[in-house]
């Protein structure tokens, strides 16, 4: 029987067959998950044309309501595998969507002959047949011969484990990418932020089990020992961030240029208040127009180095950009902070009451003090007042510390800004500490 004829897409120097989802360039062959392939069918096919995420979505997931993130993971994983065309090619248009910037060439795939099924329990051949998930289980007698065919199907479709030395790398690695994609769903599905950890990290480990050189799940590895800390979740912080530092450093080593790489090794370097080493892979990392947390680390790094100006504008954009993100509320803190410290606007006032409705890196104390510090400072003492009363009823033993408990580094020209914006200002309301 031969394959029924289907389309590729020709585009650069890439051709994307539509029916089996091989990207092909050069003499390689990438397979793609099928989710992400559809979605780079979809952008191929409105070369040239702005295409909303919501009609990607709905043409992709069809009555099934997923977050952004799936599409986001899809349109990350396309970027990986243009390789160095991605940026050019793929492009992010902010509150729009996305567009593949190309000349579009399509042309029917040349019939071709498909390889004989296995027809169970004998394992004869069955031309007529081509089953989706062909059974790799060959009786002694047969194996021989049909070790030619295995290795030919394990190219072509997704098979269970073989017994040939050459389909384990390609089945690994792929039930890895997916292990990879399913906890990253995880992570962005509901309920408590722990469980959502705890329910995706065994996945990561898995995947780098599976596959000893993805600096991919080495870095979300990283990344969760981390989120553990930031999130004061963790029972052993200098255990957890110990492992962030292993897995960041092992992603950087299999990885030194991948974006998500320098993403994670940039968070360990954070943790560690090593700020002006995170910044630059902050950076860089940020350069991908999906990893929206890097260039939030590019602001925060700015603020605890003392530059809390220079904050402010990748702040900005952020929260114009990805108004719906999940961590909003804490890149709404951060540009709070920075105004606050900066003396800019209201001193960040409006920014700590907007970031309420919304988890953040502050607890609602914390946050509530920093916006009676702003209030203060913009001559607004009747509404401090009225925080400073909360407070006693929320949090009593807070204001008995002094104010360098809110201190978030140790740079000299950073404590000078928050000795004058924050600590002054609180000491004036009573705090402890004069």
């Amino acid at each position: 029987m031969t394959n029924p004829v289907h389309d590729v897409l020709h585009f650069d120097d890439f051709a994307l067959d539509t029916m089996s989802g091989t990207l092909r360039v050069a003499a390689s062959d990438i397979i793609l998950r099928p989710k992400t392939a559809a979605v780079l069918e979809q952008l191929l096919r409105q070369a040239g044309r702005p295409v909303p995420r919501e009609a990607l979505l709905d043409a992709v997931w069809p009555g099934i309501s997923v977050t952004d993130d799936s599409l986001t993971q899809c349109i990350s994983e396309i970027r990986r595998a243009l390789g160095a065309a991605g940026p050019r090619l793929l492009r992010t248009l902010p509150r729009r969507g996305y567009m593949i910037v190309t000349t579009l060439h399509v042309a029917p795939a040349a019939p071709a002959q498909l390889p004989p099924a296995l027809a169970p329990p004998a394992f004869v051949p069955q031309p007529a047949a081509l089953p989706r998930r062909p059974s790799l289980l060959a009786s002694a007698a047969l194996a021989a011969s049909l070790a030619a065919l295995v290795i030919a199907a394990v190219a072509l479709f997704e098979p269970g484990p073989a017994p040939v030395s050459a389909a384990p790398a390609i089945t690994t690695a792929r039930q890895a990418q997916e292990l990879i994609a399913e906890g990253r769903a995880r992570l962005a599905g509901p309920g408590a932020h722990e469980a959502r950890i705890s329910a995706a990290m065994p996945l990561f480990e898995q995947a780098l089990a599976l596959d000893p050189h993805s600096a991919e799940a080495a870095s979300e590895l990283a990344f969760g020992h981390a989120n553990r800390v930031a999130s004061r979740l963790s029972t052993d912080p200098v255990a957890d961030l110990a492992m962030a530092a292993r897995f960041a450093g092992r992603a950087m080593q299999l990885a030194p240029e991948a974006p998500i790489a320098q993403h994670a090794q940039a968070v360990v370097l954070r943790h560690q208040g090593r700020f002006a080493e995170a910044l630059p892979l902050f950076e860089s990392a940020g350069r991908d127009p999906d990893r929206m947390t890097a260039r939030a680390g590019v602001g925060l790094m700015h603020l605890l180095l003392g530059a809390p100006e220079r904050a402010v504008p990748p702040l900005e954009t952020l929260l114009l950009e990805a108004p719906e993100h999940p961590f909003v509320g804490t890149w709404r803190v951060y540009l709070g902070l920075a105004r606050l410290m900066g003396g800019i606007g209201d001193h960040g006032a409006s920014d700590f009451a907007a970031a309420a409705p919304r988890g953040t890196i502050l607890s609602r104390p914390e946050r509530l003090a920093h916006q009676m510090a702003a209030l203060s400072l913009n001559g607004e003492a009747q509404a401090a007042a009225r925080l400073r009363a909360l407070l006693e009823r929320l949090a009593p033993e807070m204001l008995a510390e002094p104010p360098s408990r809110f201190a978030m580094s140790n740079e000299p020209a950073y404590l000078a800004r928050f000795e004058e914006r924050v600590a002054t200002p609180l000491r004036q309301w009573g705090w402890a500490g004069r």
